[in-house]
């Protein structure tokens, strides 16, 4: 899902050229495209837009972690607005209804804006959805959702030990659809 605005163009006046850029922005964000590059005069109107290249994902994915007994269930999906980010989050915690925690991460394009959201859920604070986001900054990823959820398993992992596991359940479930995508492309090639 890419998409180039070229924003150094040459007709009309800057407000013509302003109206067919925010005309393009605004088909990117309807129709879930999420990379844009701007240039020259342009990148000033979009100021508080989305601007460089963003990577999202076309799936869901889930895996698992077991840390002193503690089990983590990561789950990922492509979402498109906050109220899909909080329909899907209310799908885990029904899913998964006896878990001590549903920590969350998300960022979603909505109306040329990245909006980030986080939660710790009841874990100490800065210790699950915090990293979890930063992981989603890092990897450039944008409309996504990552939800963790945690199976307390009796041993207390510590502050250090709860943002090595959170961050390392996400880094699990995106490395499963970056391997999921390179063997489907194997596959494809065969």
């Amino acid at each position: 899902m890419k998409m180039l605005v070229i924003s150094d163009l040459h007709f009309g006046n800057k407000l013509e050229r302003l109206d067919l850029v925010d005309n393009a922005f605004n088909y990117c964000v309807k129709n879930g495209i999420n990379i844009i590059l701007c240039a020259g005069d342009m990148i000033d109107s979009l100021s508080n837009r989305c601007k460089g290249e963003y990577n999202t994902i076309e799936k869901q994915e889930t895996s698992e972690l077991v840390e002193k007994k503690s089990k983590f269930i990561a789950n990922i999906f492509y979402v498109s607005t906050t109220q899909e980010a909080e329909e899907k989050l209310e799908q885990i915690r029904k899913k998964y209804y006896d878990a001590r925690h549903n920590c969350y991460a998300y960022r979603v394009i909505e109306d040329g804006n990245i909006i980030d959201r986080s939660s710790d859920d009841g874990e100490p604070s800065g210790t699950a959805g915090a990293p979890m986001l930063n992981i989603l900054k890092k990897e450039n990823l944008c409309n996504v959702l990552v939800i963790v959820t945690r199976y307390f398993g009796g041993i207390l992992l510590g502050t250090g030990g709860l943002v090595r596991a959170y961050s390392q359940s996400t880094q699990d479930v995106i490395c499963l659809l970056y391997t999921s995508d390179a063997a489907d492309e194997e596959d494809s090639v065969d």
